[in-house]
């Protein structure tokens, strides 16, 4: 009662509800669990949850209750098998989840028939018989107003007609409404499973009333005096009328701690792999600026020399040599003629006039001239520019 109260205070302070069929374990909206969950810890005996030890904890006792209370529940294929065990050995298995689990069942029966078809039907106000007697009423509310709800069953007459339980397996039926059942025991070696499709039932909602309370004690009641181990690794918490999960391989990876963690590391690699390889792989290619032309700037500096030197007859030689260099590759003029010859031609190719280009031509004199001047060799100089200016 002291857990209902509690609940009770939680709840007052929340101003929005989740209606719908959540289930959480540790959740406060009507239809969690949090409720349930506080009074099976108080039961003496003693309360653990199971993570990743399920295999540890079905092989380590012999008067034990395992519980899974949720939508949907599914083991491995390896864990089914301990699971049976656990049971055959005299330990009890509660397995409330709303969608029946079809392949637990078939394995408990050993055969591939499925002997049970679930119906649903809808109450505003559930009914539950148990075989003494006793019984409960059970009002489903949204946003706290009495409204229709559907509810999973199976039925009696499939109960009634399949060979594989009166031939091999113990069905004791514990609760329902009429030809509906909702909870129901199946004697399994020295041991029991306890199935209920209503685990609505026992949420937030229903146990904060005296009927529901009530209702969860007498459930509880079936189970021995040893510890009772709380599964949600192994629960879909999604119902599977809005999203059904499948076996998919990620659902497998995170259902284990390692596995799950593994894949985790997994991606951060290659997120790093990803990350280095999209760097440049090579050097910055530097850049190269275009090849400088030094020609003209060696050339001045060597006339330098040359003039620094003060042998001007030097230097009248190569402008001259140059000269008549130009003329061949300029006018394609034969340059070993006889200057009288030459001279004409070559200055009738650049249309300069004749007393002009003679005056220039007299210039060229210094080159046989050991004494010659500097003021000699700058008004060669400067003709020779003319000439290369304005000839043709």
């Amino acid at each position: 009662m002291l857990a209902v109260a509690s609940c009770q205070n939680d709840d007052d302070n929340y101003k929005e509800y989740n209606w719908n069929e959540t289930l959480y374990s540790r959740g406060t909206q009507p239809y969690d669990l949090k409720l349930f969950h506080d009074l099976v810890k108080s039961k003496k005996g003693g309360f653990d949850e199971i993570q990743d030890d399920l295999y540890k904890r079905l092989n380590s006792h012999d008067t034990a209750n395992y519980f899974a209370i949720g939508h949907r529940f599914e083991l491995a294929d390896t864990a089914y098998s301990d699971l049976l065990q656990f049971v055959e050995k005299g330990n009890n298995a509660f397995v409330f989840t709303r969608e029946m689990p079809k392949d637990l069942i078939e394995r408990i029966y050993n055969y591939e028939y499925y002997p049970f078809f679930q119906v649903d039907e809808d109450y505003e106000t559930l009914p539950i018989y148990f075989k003494d007697g006793k019984s409960f009423e059970f009002t489903h509310q949204k946003n706290n107003s009495p409204t229709n709800h559907y509810y999973e069953f199976i039925q009696e007459e499939d109960v009634a007609i399949s060979d594989s339980l009166a031939r091999f397996i113990a069905f004791e039926r514990i609760s329902g409404v009429g030809e509906y059942i909702n909870l129901f025991r199946i004697k399994y070696g020295k041991g029991s499973f306890y199935f209920s499709t209503t685990p609505i039932l026992f949420s937030n909602m229903h146990l904060r009333e005296k009927a529901g309370f009530e209702h969860a004690n007498k459930v509880l009641d079936l189970m021995s005096d040893g510890p009772l181990w709380w599964d949600e690794s192994h629960l879909y918490l999604q119902s599977s009328r809005t999203s059904r999960p499948g076996r998919s391989p990620l659902k497998l990876l995170f259902s284990h701690y390692t596995l799950k963690w593994g894949w985790y590391l997994l991606l951060v690699s290659v997120l790093v792999y990803v990350l280095f390889r999209i760097k440049r792989k090579q050097r910055i290619i530097p850049v190269i600026p275009p090849a400088k032309n030094d020609s003209v700037e060696f050339i001045k500096k060597l006339g330098l020399l040359y003039f620094k030197k003060g042998n001007h007859q030097l230097i009248a030689e190569e402008m001259y040599d140059l000269f008549l260099n130009d003329a061949r590759s300029h006018y394609h003029i034969d340059t070993n003629l006889e200057p009288k010859i030459l001279y004409p031609l070559i200055a009738k190719k650049s249309g300069l006039p004749e007393e002009e280009f003679n005056e220039f031509i007299d210039l060229f004199d210094a080159r046989f001239n050991t004494e010659a001047s500097a003021s000699q060799l700058s008004k060669l100089y400067n003709s020779l520019n003319h000439y290369y200016k304005n000839r043709k």
